[in-house]
């Protein structure tokens, strides 16, 4: 024995993570700013009460962190390829088409999501993303349609304005052999809680992303990351659609008839 005092499981991890434990060699106490000439307790007092906590720890606590998002663990979601999928998914492709806030509608998205009805697990297979406005892609859109097979069924917001362009797709005779619903999102409430609908199934492993299927996984984790304070929501937009169609005939025999043409929904 060294005869040196045993360190408290708080100390160990401190260590571990690169802090120093020992006395201040400036004789500083607990809670005393480092460099009170530039930032006072009541400095970085009110600087905490402004900003995230990850960016407060990364620039005044010297401990960065990787992002993660405050709302949405996106980085927890299990990456999964497309050989993995289940077989007998209910599948629903929404389309956010930002009509409704034009500074966003630089970006449409069309959320394909798969929901296994055995476990309730959730699979986002594939994110159709565009350029916008809805009128310069609606050709690429009706592609995407149709390049998924029968058995998704196609979603679009029926609130406002979007109501007119969902009758559209229905009188389009190339679309005579797709299934085309209108969603009311203001049934399950705001896009936050939208959101939090799947995104708190994400801890518990119930959440699946479906990587190497033609579509930028980095970019959606990013932007839910950002979510709700990002530039861009149309990605996460898209897939709480999805999941609101799925919630709401969770027990519908409509299956995915052709796992093997999942690979056919990269645009």
């Amino acid at each position: 024995m060294s005869g040196r005092a045993a360190l408290t499981p708080a100390q160990r991890k401190a260590l571990t993570e690169g802090h120093w434990i020992g006395p201040d060699p400036l004789g500083r106490a607990p809670g005393e700013p480092l460099w009170p000439e530039m930032h006072a307790v009541a400095d970085l007092d009110r600087i905490r009460a402004n900003v995230l906590d990850y960016d407060f720890d990364a620039l005044f606590q010297q401990t960065p962190q990787k992002k993660e998002g405050s709302l949405l663990k996106a980085r927890q979601i299990i990456k999964i390829r497309l050989d993995e999928l289940p077989a007998n998914l209910l599948l629903a492709r929404y389309w956010d088409l930002a009509v409704s806030e034009a500074k966003r509608a630089d970006w449409l998205a069309g959320a394909l999501v798969g929901l296994e009805p055995a476990t309730t697990n959730l699979y986002i297979i594939h994110i159709a993303r565009l350029r916008g406005p809805w009128v310069d892609a609606r050709e690429e859109i009706v592609a995407q349609m149709l390049r998924d097979p029968a058995a998704v069924r196609q979603g679009m917001e029926v609130a406002g304005q979007q109501g007119g362009y969902l009758q559209e797709f229905q009188r389009d005779p190339r679309l005579l052999g797709r299934i085309l619903e209108g969603v009311n999102p203001s049934l399950v409430g705001n896009k936050r809680v939208r959101a939090e609908v799947w995104g708190s199934r994400i801890p518990g492993g119930r959440v699946h992303l479906v990587t190497g299927n033609g579509w930028d996984v980095e970019a959606f984790i990013s932007e839910c990351v950002a979510f709700p304070l990002g530039k861009y929501d149309d990605q996460v937009d898209g897939v709480s659609g999805g999941v609101q169609m799925l919630g709401v005939e969770h027990l519908s025999e409509m299956t995915s008839e052709n796992p093997e043409g999942f690979g056919e929904y990269g645009g």
